[in-house]
């Protein structure tokens, strides 16, 4: 973290009333829960995002995840944005 990364401004991402599917980042049900609708560069530029997937799927599969495998799930996605609980909103701001 920088000296001046103190006084960035945080992003702010619209929120939606979910009927139904699940959070684009941990899975988790999102029915009936307000979310945040995230920029599809923005998921995939996070940092604690990268961080945290690249945790969890080493917990789930025992495989290690790379910045390249998290780039071709990149260019495979073709979504402008994706849905993100407020659980997890944190990793994106």
């Amino acid at each position: 973290m920088g000296l001046f990364d103190f006084f960035k401004k945080k992003k702010t991402y619209p929120l939606y009333a979910a009927k139904g599917g699940c959070c684009y980042s941990c899975g988790q049900s999102i029915g009936g829960q307000t979310v945040y609708d995230v920029p599809y560069d923005d998921f995939y530029d996070s940092i604690l995002w990268r961080g945290w997937y690249k945790h969890h799927m080493f917990m789930q599969t025992n495989k290690r995840i790379s910045d390249e495998d998290i780039e071709n799930l990149r260019i495979r996605d073709r979504q402008p944005s994706v849905l993100v609980c407020s659980t997890c909103i944190y990793m994106f701001k």
